[in-house]
């Protein structure tokens, strides 16, 4: 470790296009919090630049991350190649993967679109499904598995296999990213027809990802 802060280090960072194209969609504001340091801070995305503030306000971003300080410099040591390989890829999916699905299942308005039985009748809903996100090399990075639960009218994913599963969906990084800056763009909406067109994405993009 340098003793430099985790604001700090990424502040230095110069995020060139590529960079700044792959995190485009993820999110627009994003809450980080350095759980072994304490540190606290945001991130806000403004076309070609990145801005770095102290301390959340968690009413004005899309999700929080809770991360390790050593992440950040693994992070930082990728942006300053200049690229960021697919390993590092699947590290930024898997930490912004839950963060904002369960953001999106916690907004009032959203919830109640998401669990009304015309929703459920559309997509086909099933109760228990397992998604396993697989790593291009499993021997830097595991694969990571969630189970997407739905339980007294609430949609709820959380990590490790649960139950038994009536349906199990195979996501590699490419089909991981879609699927989560179609989520952040939906959320961002807030409005129901925008969870209508996700919803009919959403069918064509588990025809993809469903293993049968």
């Amino acid at each position: 470790m340098t003793g430099t802060s985790s604001l700090e280090t990424f502040r230095t960072l110069v995020l060139n296009p590529t960079i700044l194209g792959f995190f485009g969609g993820l999110f627009e504001v994003v809450g980080i919090r350095v759980v072994d340091t304490g540190e606290e801070f945001t991130c806000r995305l403004r076309g070609d630049a990145a801005e770095f503030a102290e301390g959340i306000d968690e009413s004005g971003v899309d999700f929080v991350v809770e991360i390790q300080a050593f992440q950040v410099e693994r992070l930082a040591s990728h942006i300053r190649t200049g690229e960021l390989d697919e390993v590092e890829q699947f590290r930024v999916l898997t930490n912004v993967f839950r963060p904002v699905a369960n953001s999106g299942f916690n907004n009032p308005a959203v919830g109640m679109f998401m669990t009304g039985r015309f929703f459920s009748w559309f997509i086909k809903r099933r109760n228990i499904t397992h998604m396993h996100l697989r790593s291009p090399d499993p021997g830097q990075e595991p694969d990571v598995e969630y189970s997407l639960l739905f339980v007294n009218r609430q949609w709820l994913l959380v990590p490790g296999l649960h139950g038994t599963p009536e349906r199990i969906f195979e996501i590699d990084i490419e089909r991981g990213l879609a699927l989560h800056r179609e989520l952040v763009a939906a959320t961002r909406a807030a409005d129901w027809r925008r969870w209508m067109a996700f919803a009919g994405w959403y069918k064509r993009w588990r025809d993809e990802v469903e293993v049968t």
